[in-house]
């Protein structure tokens, strides 16, 4: 919880710096510039300071491979570019398994390893779920999920806030009910 000490309207902080010359100001002045002033200087420290991010907003590191153009934006935002086909039937609903890395846009690896979950169940982020829905056992794609498809302001251990994520996932196995054809 943070705590905001209010002088007159200001915050305290904000009083100290601006006390030598707010206090010279016409009357007029001081009691309609120093409180927009307050309220810029609180905006400043809110939660969201950036706001959403799509795909669209960043530059992708090189080493990333992405090329938005050549890949399929999905109702959601989330881009997808299938990289190695794979076998059998898409998968649309059930539990999966994937072997995955995933990275920010600037190239910086976040984490790697396996997921196992179930499909629009709510266990992965929704942009996660949604450029995973249709992959068939054995394929491998690139994903590119905006940030309020991935974790939005939310800060997490790696992950800045409003960043827009990019995986590359293959689909190991799916399991009872992932085999529904699309």
């Amino acid at each position: 919880m943070i705590r905001i000490e209010l002088v007159g309207g200001m915050p305290v902080g904000a009083c100290r710096f601006l006390s030598s010359g707010v206090t010279r100001m016409p009357s007029l002045f001081r009691r309609t510039a120093v409180p927009l002033l307050a309220l810029v200087v609180l905006a400043a420290c809110g939660d969201d300071p950036i706001g959403p991010r799509t795909a669209e907003d960043v530059t992708f590191d090189a080493s990333l491979g992405v090329n938005l153009a050549a890949m399929t934006e999905l109702p959601t935002g989330v881009y997808i570019q299938t990289l190695q086909e794979g076998e059998g039937v898409s998968i649309t609903t059930g539990s999966v398994t994937l072997d995955y890395t995933l990275w920010v846009s600037d190239g910086t690896q976040v984490e790697q390893g396996t997921f196992t979950f179930v499909l629009g169940a709510g266990q992965a982020i929704a942009g996660f779920n949604d450029g995973v829905s249709g992959m068939k056992v054995g394929e491998t794609r690139l994903i590119v999920i905006p940030s309020e498809q991935g974790y939005g302001a939310r800060d997490q251990p790696r992950i800045p806030p409003h960043s827009v994520l990019v995986f590359r996932a293959t689909l190991t196995s799916a399991g009872e009910g992932g085999d529904t054809p699309t």
